[in-house]
């Protein structure tokens, strides 16, 4: 069983309509952090909320005309845009661009940290960069951030191959993306953003959540 069936399976979590959660927020607080999470397939960037969410059993979702379409870890004062109960989790079950930022605009008023990471959104630039943009600039209270996860290619494909169970997929398409997230790294830097390069490939799963909180304190010292 894999780590997202495990969750999946130990966690029933109850669902909460964004709306009304929306209505019972009183005032936010300041030193909110809206972080982009990038990596390639096999990048760990997915354990990151998996981990809040086994950790958390208070989880719940928030839902939006009766969908899920955000996970809420109040223990640790984040929330992760999209659903984390299949394999492709994340931003990756949000289905367009704008479904994204009506999410991320309603999530934007409720008082937690805002997680936002899937493969598919990794290697896009300028959506992004506009996005995180234009939140700081209206948003005194929210820092932006983008955490690359950049590790040794030689890393990446064996921890894919293990999850695949050895299958073999077309590699040349994850350096792609790889080369990608590498490079994106300074363009958002050159945008103004708190924008790093990171590695998890020493970093045990259990210590994945110390190792996340202390990449945020040293590169977004300043929110």
């Amino acid at each position: 069983m894999s780590e997202v069936e495990v969750v999946r399976e130990s966690i029933k979590m109850e669902r909460v309509d964004i709306m009304e959660a929306i209505e019972s927020v009183k005032e936010l607080p300041t030193g909110l952090k809206l972080v982009n999470v990038r990596g390639t397939n096999g990048s760990g960037k997915s354990t990151i909320p998996l981990q809040m969410l086994a950790n958390d059993r208070e989880a719940y979702m928030l839902t939006l005309e009766g969908k899920d379409v955000a996970t809420v870890f109040p223990s640790y004062g984040w929330l992760a845009l999209g659903k984390y109960r299949n394999a492709a989790g994340g931003l990756d079950t949000v289905r367009t661009t704008d479904d994204m930022k009506r999410i991320l605009q309603l999530c934007n008023q409720l008082p937690f940290n805002i997680l936002m990471e899937g493969i598919l959104a990794s290697t896009v630039y300028s959506t992004y960069s506009e996005l995180l943009q234009k939140y700081e600039k209206v948003n005194p209270f929210r820092k932006a951030g983008v955490m690359s996860i950049v590790n040794d290619m030689d890393v990446v494909k064996a921890r894919i191959m293990k999850r695949n169970g050895g299958k073999q997929i077309k590699f040349e398409q994850v350096e792609s993306k790889w080369r990608t997230v590498k490079k994106n790294v300074q363009k958002f830097k050159d945008d103004g953003l708190a924008s790093w390069e990171t590695s998890n490939q020493e970093i045990a799963k259990e210590e994945t959540l110390d190792w996340f909180f202390k990449e945020l304190e040293v590169n977004m010292k300043d929110a």
